[in-house]
């Protein structure tokens, strides 16, 4: 926030008058602060802030630095569908749009005539006439950008309606850094440092959590073990850093061929597991063999050394009745298999038949 903003904001704080007002902003406050997790945050402030500032439309964009996007997280557009999977609205911060000019600008904005300052030729992009577009910035951190659009029972926003948006900006702001730290702290303590996936700890947790949800909703779920192969030749030849680099790039394969819905972990040593949700044995089966082949076919670079590995993967699914060590059972016996049936191939081994149908590279 500039320090104009900053100005402003001062003033209305000291402003005897507007007390109501004030008092609004220390409940929205106290909202923010009464919770760490980031969606719930969120979705207390996409709620709040039209009522607070009568406006009839709102959203929340949060930046992406590695993207260098901002994508909306929030809105109460009731009648918006933004045309993919997870009906988000991403825009790169190098697009000249109205939201996209506080960066450029670095100052928060007040357009009173949408019209009159952007143009006619502008004009058919924007329902309402008047907008607020502030930055959501803690110190020198920009964390994105709230827009308000449409006011209620009068023709514009006008200043007062700015100094209390910034106000909230402040708040929101702070929440949303303590959240993002907060997440950070708890992703640390649940991933291995070395590859960036779960650790044992969290697989069983995870996998608890999804056997316990398959049984009760009767939806598939399958566990793929993967375990490199001859791995401790790889070790005693180039060294443990050089496996270090192998662990990091199969890792970085297995996280590739996920959804937002699987889970990717560390089993122990050089094996490694997925949980795949929703998922029956046939696209365990062929995610399997996709993994299997891009790991097969890759070249591993650490110290201008050129490596190549193979891995071999057992497959189990999840059958009624069937609990957490049961499934992990399957599939160490899938792998066993796979393993001793000649390496670098998927073995899939369901528990009705305690058969194995073994996958040929």
């Amino acid at each position: 926030m500039n320090d104009n903003s900053v100005n402003t904001a001062t003033e209305a704080r000291a402003l005897p008058d507007d007390l109501v007002v004030l008092n609004h902003i220390n409940q929205l406050a106290r909202g923010f602060n009464s919770t760490l997790e980031l969606k719930e945050i969120i979705n207390y402030a996409i709620q709040a802030l039209p009522q607070m500032l009568s406006a009839g439309k709102c959203s929340i964009f949060l930046y992406e630095q590695e993207t260098e996007e901002m994508v909306m997280v929030a809105h109460n557009h009731k009648e918006a569908f933004y045309g993919n999977q997870d009906c988000e609205l991403r825009i790169s911060i190098n697009e000249d749009q109205m939201l996209t000019r506080v960066i450029r600008e670095g100052r928060s904005l007040l357009i009173k005539d949408i019209e009159k300052e952007l143009g006619v030729k502008n004009r058919s992009k924007y329902a309402s006439k008047s907008s607020m577009i502030t930055m959501l910035k803690l110190r020198d951190q920009f964390l994105g950008v709230i827009n308000v659009n449409d006011p209620i029972g009068r023709e514009c926003f006008d200043d007062k309606d700015f100094t209390v948006l910034l106000n909230i900006n402040e708040h929101l702001a702070t929440a949303i850094s303590n959240a993002r730290l907060f997440a950070h702290t708890k992703m640390l303590a649940m991933t291995d440092g070395l590859t960036g996936l779960y650790v044992h700890r969290y697989f069983q947790e995870v996998l608890e959590k999804e056997v316990i949800r398959a049984e009760r909703y009767q939806q598939p779920l399958t566990l793929l073990m993967i375990d490199i192969d001859h791995f401790k030749r790889v070790n005693d030849t180039y060294g443990h850093q050089t496996g270090d680099a192998v662990l990091k790039g199969i890792s970085k394969i297995l996280k590739q061929h996920l959804r937002r819905s699987d889970y990717a972990c560390r089993y122990g040593g050089e094996e490694m597991a997925l949980v795949l949700t929703q998922t029956s044995m046939d696209g365990a089966n062929n995610t399997a063999e996709r993994i299997r082949d891009k790991i097969q076919k890759e070249t591993f670079v650490y110290d201008e050394k050129e490596i190549h590995v193979t891995v071999s993967i057992g497959v189990s699914e999840f059958a009624v009745g069937m609990n957490r060590p049961q499934l992990i059972e399957l599939a160490d016996k899938s792998l066993y298999e796979a393993k001793h049936s000649g390496r670098n191939r998927v073995c899939c081994m369901q528990a009705a038949s305690q058969t194995c149908e073994k996958v040929e590279p």
